[in-house]
């Protein structure tokens, strides 16, 4: 069950906001037509990324800057989603252009214990694929680190999860940082 809902971008979004973790601001499910992303979209402002609810790998994603990239892409988008995963369900999020992916890598056991082994800098990505990870990640505060790290702990523990695994987050200028996925 842990890893229908974390391959399932949607359902860990879905998730992680029953147990009060921050998301990116998006969606609140699938949308289905270009008009209900339109009106999503209103809702959520630009920039914003259409993303393949079964995305990875770097697929699925697109940003738009306004309504008009979004009516041309949204089709384009579910079409990818359909040939690359097998489902064409796709979701809106808030492009966030200047924000850090930052990872935590977690191990937990059947016990409960979950342990973290610090972050990961992945910011310098090509066509949404990392370039390079560095580990730590650099120049942010101490205590910021300390906060990502925990919320990846809690995460784990609130969906059950035992494995080795990654939790990924996005991290503003200002501090604020989102989930965004967990890599089983």
């Amino acid at each position: 069950e842990t890893m229908r809902v974390l391959g399932d971008k949607e359902a860990a979004r879905k998730a992680m906001i029953a147990n009060g973790f921050p998301v990116v601001p998006g969606s609140e499910g699938t949308l289905e037509s270009v008009r209900e992303a339109v009106v999503t979209a209103r809702g959520i402002g630009y920039p914003l990324m259409i993303k393949a609810v079964k995305g990875g790998g770097g697929k699925g994603i697109r940003i738009v800057e306004d309504a008009a990239a979004l009516e041309r892409e949204f089709p384009l988008v579910k079409r990818e989603a359909e040939l690359a995963f097998g489902d064409g369900g796709v979701y809106l999020e808030a492009y966030l252009p200047e924000a850090r992916h930052i990872e935590v890598q977690i191990l937990a056991d059947r016990h409960g214990a979950v342990l973290h082994l610090g972050t990961r800098e992945c910011t310098l990505q090509r066509k949404n694929q990392k370039l390079i990870e560095e580990a730590p990640a650099a120049n942010v505060p101490a205590e910021t680190l300390a906060a990502i790290e925990q919320t990846a702990v809690e995460i784990a523990r609130a969906v059950g999860y035992q494995n080795a695994g990654t939790v990924e987050f996005l991290l503003t200028r200002d501090g604020r940082f989102f989930f965004m996925e967990m890599n089983a």
